[in-house]
């Protein structure tokens, strides 16, 4: 028998990485969003609940994370502790990984906001996968113009939100 070379998760044998069911739930639940909530994963539009099952490392703790939840915890003594000195952040992180993290902190983002600090999965696998917001450069062009518009009438997009704007 010969082989090509050494497998990895995702090659033919058909291994591919997932969040369990119960995970996806938690994560969830601690962030107050909605499975059903329609969000772009490579282009496509899929449920949360499904790219946070197939495509996010919700377990992972990265220091994007941690910056991410420093940022926007409420309670001011845990984003010290989370900016604090690696020693003791390293203490306060045994045993927990960043589903814990996610739910003792109680951030409340967008969806888009926690797939920008999310680790991918293909990246896991040794892809390059890379989500790049405010790249959309005809966008970025769009609201330019919308906003010069609105300023005008002596708004802003944050007068008219989000689904107007």
């Amino acid at each position: 028998m010969t082989t090509a070379g050494p497998c990895a998760a995702g090659d033919a044998l058909g291994v591919y990485v997932r969040n369990s069911e119960l995970a996806v739930d938690t994560w969830l639940a601690a962030t107050g969003l909605s499975g059903q909530h329609a969000v772009e994963v490579d282009g496509e539009q899929r449920f949360l609940r499904d790219a946070l099952t197939t495509s996010y490392d919700i377990c992972r703790v990265t220091p994007n994370l941690l910056r991410f939840v420093a940022e926007s915890c409420s309670d001011r003594s845990v984003a010290k502790m989370l900016r604090g000195p690696q020693d003791e952040l390293d203490r306060w992180l045994v045993n927990r990984n960043g589903l814990d993290v996610v739910r003792e902190c109680g951030v409340r983002a967008d969806p888009e906001q926690w797939q920008d600090v999310l680790v991918r999965f293909e990246r896991m696998r040794g892809r390059r996968a890379l989500w790049l917001p405010g790249t959309d450069h005809a966008g970025i062009a769009t609201q330019n113009v919308v906003e010069r518009l609105l300023a005008k009438e002596g708004l802003t997009r944050f007068d008219v939100g989000r689904e107007a704007f």
